[in-house]
C-alpha cells in the first residue's frame, strides 16, 4: 500500500494522485504543471508498506526516479504528416496554407439523452482530473406542463470514489423533462484543455411508474454489516445498499416485473464480497438468496406498489449443516415444480 510520495522539483499541492485498487498498491499520477517545466527524470520518495524478512509490514521510504516523455500516438503521428505534407503542397504551388482547426481532444463521457433515476445522480466521468469547475456557471432547467420553463438549483461534486468522476447534483425528483447547459470553459482538466458548450435533455422518471421495496433488517448483531443487492428475475443486479445494518431499508424506482435478494454477509465492512484467503486461513464472506418463510426467493412487483419483506440474518446466515442444506434443496426443488405445474 502506497501511503506517500514527495517529488524534488513539483510543489506537493500539484501532484495529483489517485489510487487504482483498493489496496492502493497501483497508482495514477497526474502533474498540475506545464510538461516544459518538468525535467526528464523526476525524482523524490515513496513511501509503503513492505513485508519484511519475517513477513511483517513495515512502512518504508525509499528513492523514486520517474524517467517520462511524450509519447505520440500512430494516430497523432499520420495526422502530423498528413498535414505536413498539405503545407509543403501549398507553398509549393505559391499557395497559403492555414491549417485546419482541429476538434477539441478535451474527453467525457455521460449519457446524452434518456431517462434518469433521480435516485441515482447523473454521472460525468473526464479522461484527466479537473482543476477548475464552477457550478455556478451550469444551467439546468426544467419543462413544465404550461411550456415554461423552470429554473432548478444545479452543482457538480465529485466521486468519493472516482478522482475522475463526477455527479450532476439537483434538489427535487420531480418527473419530466430537463435540460443540462455547461456553457463553453466551464471546465478545465489538468491537461490545460476546456470544454465546448454541452447541452444535454434528459427524462426524469416518474415514480408512480414504478414499484418501491421494503425491508425490515434484524441484523445478527447490532454492529453486524451487510450488502443488500435488488437483482431481477435473471439475477441481473438493478440496485445495491452497502453498510446495511439493523432497521429499515427501502428500493425505490424498481421496474414492475419479479425481483429477488442476495445478502452479502459484509464481515470486515468494505462494502463488498471478499474471497477466502489460504495463506490467512480466511473463509470466504456468505452470499445468500433471501427466502421467505414459504420457501419463496423470487417476489412479483407492479407499478406503484410497495413490497414489505422481514430479513432476519440470524435465520440468512445460520450455520450450514446437513439438514438445513437438504431443506434448501428441497425448497429449491418445490419451487422449481410449481412454476413448471403453473
Amino acid at each position: 500500500e502506497v501511503t506517500g510520495l514527495r517529488f524534488d522539483s513539483i510543489p506537493a499541492e500539484r501532484v495529483i494522485w489517485d489510487p487504482q485498487t483498493v489496496g492502493r498498491d497501483t497508482v495514477a499520477l497526474w502533474f498540475d504543471v506545464p510538461s516544459a517545466s518538468l525535467p526528464d527524470t523526476i525524482k523524490g520518495e515513496i513511501t509503503y508498506f513492505k513485508h519484511d524478512t519475517v513477513n511483517q509490514l513495515q512502512e518504508v521510504t525509499e528513492p523514486l526516479k520517474l524517467a517520462w516523455r511524450l509519447i505520440e500516438t500512430k494516430e497523432q503521428e499520420r495526422e502530423r504528416e498528413k498535414l505536413e505534407r498539405e503545407r509543403r503542397k501549398a507553398e509549393a504551388a505559391g499557395e497559403e496554407w492555414v491549417e485546419p482547426k482541429k476538434e477539441n481532444p478535451f474527453a467525457f463521457k455521460m449519457p446524452t439523452s434518456g431517462e434518469i433515476n433521480p435516485e441515482n445522480h447523473l454521472t460525468v466521468d473526464f479522461d484527466y482530473p479537473l482543476v477548475k469547475l464552477d457550478s455556478a456557471e451550469l444551467l439546468l432547467t426544467r419543462l413544465l406542463e404550461d411550456n415554461s420553463i423552470e429554473d432548478i438549483p444545479v452543482r457538480m461534486v465529485r466521486d468519493t470514489g472516482m478522482l475522475r468522476r463526477w455527479q450532476v447534483r439537483a434538489p427535487g425528483k420531480l418527473g419530466g423533462q430537463y435540460t443540462l447547459t455547461i456553457p463553453e470553459g466551464a471546465i478545465t482538466d489538468v491537461a490545460g484543455l476546456s470544454n465546448d458548450s454541452i447541452i444535454r435533455k434528459y427524462t426524469v422518471l416518474d415514480p408512480e411508474k414504478f414499484a418501491t421495496i421494503r425491508l425490515h433488517v434484524e441484523g445478527k448483531a447490532p454492529d453486524a454489516k451487510y450488502v443488500v443487492q435488488l437483482l431481477n428475475g435473471s439475477n441481473g443486479l438493478l440496485q445495491e445498499r452497502r453498510d446495511v445494518t439493523t432497521g429499515d431499508l427501502r428500493f425505490d424506482y424498481v421496474p414492475a416485473g419479479e425481483i429477488r435478494l442476495r445478502v452479502i454477509e459484509d464481515l470486515n465492512g468494505n462494502g463488498r464480497w471478499d474471497s477466502g484467503n489460504l495463506v490467512e486461513r480466511r473463509q470466504p464472506e456468505r452470499a445468500e438468496m433471501y427466502v421467505n418463510a414459504d420457501g419463496e426467493s423470487t417476489f412479483a412487483t407492479k407499478e406503484n406498489w410497495e413490497v414489505e419483506l422481514d430479513i432476519d440474518m440470524n435465520e440468512l446466515f445460520a450455520p450450514i449443516t446437513m439438514e438445513s442444506l437438504i431443506e434448501q434443496l428441497e425448497q429449491q426443488e418445490m419451487q422449481r415444480l410449481s412454476k413448471y405445474l403453473d
